[in-house]
This record gives C-alpha cells, structure tokens and sequence, in this order.
C-alpha cells in the first residue's frame, strides 16, 4: 500500500516536458528585389529562450527578427529560423531568391490590382504596357497609378511601367488555382420573366411557389453542365447568373457563350419565301465584382454590343430583357 502510493507521488512530482517551439508568420518562399531589404520577424508559440538565424550555413544572427538585405547581383539563398528552449529545437527554412524585376503572384481567370511603386507618387501620365507574355489570352487595363491584369494562361508575364525617365520592370507569375474554375454557370441570382408563351412552363410553377423556389428550380435548370432551357417571357423577363471565376474581356475574341432556341427554317410553302424561322434576341449584360462582395450590384453592369448596334437605321433598345 505505501509503495503504491509512493510510486503516485513521485509521478506527480516528475517534471513534464516542455513544449517545443513552433514557429509561425512567415512564408516558405520569398522573392526580393535586389537592393531591398526584408523584414522578418517570426510569430512563436510556445515559450522560447532564443532564436537564431543562419543564411547558407552562416550563423546571421541571434534575435527575433531579422533583416535580409538583397546585394545588387540576383541570387538563391537558404535561410534557417532555429528556435530553442529546454530540450527542443524548432526549425523553419525559407528560400529567399532575389532579382532585378518587381515580383507580383496571381491566379488564372482572377483579377490582379497592380500599383505602381512609391517612386511614381504625385506623378502625372504613367501608362502600362506588355513587354513579353506566353499567352495572347490576358487583359492589361490601366488607371494611372495602378492596373488591372486577368490571364486564362498560366505563365510569367513581363510588364512596364513608366512616366518620362521613371520606368519599373515588372515580373507576374500566373499559376493554376487549385480548384479549376468551371466553364458553366454555378449560381443564379435573380429570375424574374415576363408574361410569354412559355412562362409558368420553363421551368414550371406549381401552386405555392414563391420566387425563392423558382429560382431554385431555375437553379437546378442552369447551373453545371447538364443545363435546361429555360424562359424569359416576353419583353423585360430577365435572369441573372453568374460564374465561379473572373471571364477576362479578350480584345477579337468570344469570351462566352450563351446557348438559346433560334433557329433557322426554309421550308415554306410560299414560293420565293425568304429564309426564317425562330430568332428570339435579348439584352445581354455584363458585370465585374469589383467590391468583392460576391453580388450583382446595380452599379456595376455594362451592356454588350448587339446586331441592333451596328445597323444604319438602330431601333430605340433600351431597358433590360436579359444578364
């Protein structure tokens, strides 16, 4: 019995171990602009009785931040955090690569804010251009002291920025996202058709549905690549969809697609008949998040071009048939 308890006490009173450092809040990878320096300074948890920095097997130094100054030539260096306290060591390597070029990351099909570097600030006529590019498939739109850039082509993109003797170089890298952006529709926001031929039918109202479950049937209709037809009514129906990625604006090419029920007809049992069928055309319109906020804001739609626009005589086409 005394044995048993001795053997409890001495348990309890055994010292436990300490938990090991873990280093956090910083990156695997940096790119740095040669001649600049970057700040590091490590969030730990756990308690710590010193960090060390080593930079290519060089003891760099022993504090909790440390800076790294880029040298003028381009080059890869290996960096080592090594946290300490009793009886452990936590490590976190990071490749630091430098260059002559700013260094920006994006994805593909995504929109990417570019600002032009402090050395332009109060600086009038800055303009933007492509230098090099794997791919015709990108947007360059630029406002002055920023642009706008979106790819559907992974790749590193090169750009210029200059006013008079200012001039940066720019390097975008573009990768794959993770998840692949989808070519069909993924969410249908509003449907609201007009009176029509095929309203209440496509898709069809039963008693007691509200709009909520009509756009879910919508919805259902739409969304991925099994889609239905489905019906605006008469002149004013609309609907509004959207798309689980950014469509760049290519300059002489087709963005998008939209898939309607036209068609065309010879047989006709007047002779000399000219060539009909079924044309049913609509207002398409076009939007860009540009808050952020994942929702068609009124303020944000531009309307596209239609046949109507290019004919001498144009009709009065106003209003809003279908997004």
């Amino acid at each position: 019995m005394y044995s048993s308890i001795g053997h409890r006490l001495r348990k309890k009173d055994a010292e436990l171990p300490e938990p090991a450092p873990v280093i956090a809040g910083v990156e695997a990878e940096y790119y740095v602009v040669v001649k600049e320096v970057l700040q590091l300074k490590p969030a730990v948890e756990n308690r710590v009785d010193s960090i060390v920095w080593t930079l290519d097997g060089k003891r760099v130094a022993n504090a909790p931040e440390y800076a790294f100054a880029a040298p003028a030539t381009p080059g890869s260096y290996h960096l080592v955090i090594l946290a300490y306290n009793k009886g452990n060591i936590a490590q976190k390597v990071i490749q630091i690569t430098t260059g002559q070029y700013i260094n920006w990351s994006a994805t593909t099909n995504t929109v990417l804010k570019i600002n032009a570097s402090s050395k332009f600030a109060n600086t009038t006529g800055i303009s933007w251009e492509m230098v090099s590019a794997p791919s015709t498939l990108y947007r360059l739109a630029d406002s002055s002291s920023f642009a706008l850039f979106t790819t559907v082509e992974k790749g590193t993109y090169k750009l210029k920025v200059y006013a008079g003797n200012l001039v940066d170089t720019l390097l975008v890298t573009v990768r794959q996202p993770e998840k692949a952006a989808s070519p069909y529709i993924s969410q249908v926001f509003d449907y609201l058709p007009a009176p029509g031929q095929f309203v209440n039918e496509l898709p069809k109202y039963v008693a007691g549905d509200t709009r909520e479950t009509m756009i879910a049937k919508v919805t259902k209709d739409l969304v991925g690549e099994d889609a239905n037809t489905i019906t605006l009514g008469g002149w004013g129906g609309y609907v509004v969809i959207g798309f689980d990625h950014t469509i760049a604006n290519i300059a002489g090419r087709r963005d998008f697609r939209i898939h309607g029920n036209a068609f065309g007809a010879t047989a006709n049992p007047r002779p000399n008949a000219p060539f009909g069928g079924s044309c049913e055309p609509g207002i398409v319109m076009v939007a860009y998040d540009k808050n952020k906020n994942g929702q068609p804001d009124e303020d944000e739609w531009y309307e596209i071009k239609g046949s109507a626009n290019f004919r001498r005589r144009r009709s009065l086409v106003r209003g809003r048939c279908c997004r």
